[in-house]
C-alpha cells in the first residue's frame, strides 16, 4: 500500500504501476488504513487459496501433476550434477480390479490411504499424485543413492497393511520404479 503526502494527482498511478496494490493519500484516518490493510490481506489470502487449489490434488491432498513437474524442474535445475537426486514413480497394483470388485468409493479410500502413507514415509520429499493411481516422489536425500532399503520398506509396508471397508478387509500392493 503506497502512502504519500504529495498533492500530485499522478502519484497514485506511479505507485500502482510500480507494483503497489493500493494507495492512500495523507491525511487519512486510522479506520480507512485498517480497512485497506484488511482488504489487501484478504486478497492475498484469496490468491494463496487459489494457488493451493491449482496445485493440489483434491482426492489425495497431495501436490498434483502440474506442481510436481514445475517444482521438480526447479529442483533439478538447482542441483549440481554430483548432488543426490532420486525420482520414484509408484503405481497401485491392479487398481482397476479394486474399483471393479469393491467400487469406486473404496478405490478412493485406497488412494487416500496410499497418499497418507507416502506423506508419512517421505516427509522431506516432493510427493505428488500424477494421475489415477500413479504417484511420484523426488528426493534430494543421498541415502537413496547408497541403497534402496527405505524405498523397499515403503513397498513392503503397503503390502502388509490391511484396508478395512464395509464389505470386507483386503490388502493391496504397489510397484515402484526408481532412478537416481
Amino acid at each position: 500500500i503506497g502512502v504519500s503526502g504529495s498533492t500530485d494527482p499522478r502519484i497514485a498511478v506511479k505507485f500502482l504501476k510500480a507494483g503497489a496494490n493500493d494507495f492512500i493519500a495523507k491525511q487519512f484516518n486510522y479506520e480507512m488504513l485498517l480497512c485497506r490493510i484488511t482488504q489487501n490481506l484478504d486478497m492475498l489470502d484469496a490468491v494463496n487459496y487459489a494457488k493451493d487449489l491449482a496445485y493440489t490434488d483434491f482426492l489425495s491432498g497431495l501436490h498434483n501433476r502440474r506442481y510436481f513437474f514445475e517444482q521438480g524442474n526447479r529442483m533439478l535445475q538447482a542441483q549440481s550434477e554430483s548432488a543426490a537426486f532420486t525420482v520414484m514413480i509408484m503405481d497401485i497394483d491392479f487398481f482397476k480390479k479394486i474399483n471393479d470388485k469393491y467400487g469406486h468409493d473404496v478405490g478412493d479410500e485406497v488412494i487416500k490411504n496410499f497418499a497418507l502413507q507416502l506423506k508419512a514415509h517421505f516427509p522431506n520429499d516432493l510427493v505428488a499424485r500424477i494421475g489415477g493411481e500413479e504417484f511420484a516422489v523426488i528426493s534430494l536425500s543421498p541415502q537413496h543413492l547408497i541403497n534402496f532399503d527405505l524405498i523397499n520398506a515403503f513397498r513392503e509396508k503397503i503390502s502388509h497393511q490391511m484396508i478395512s471397508t464395509k464389505a470386507q478387509d483386503f490388502h493391496y500392493t504397489c510397484s515402484i520404479g526408481v532412478s537416481s
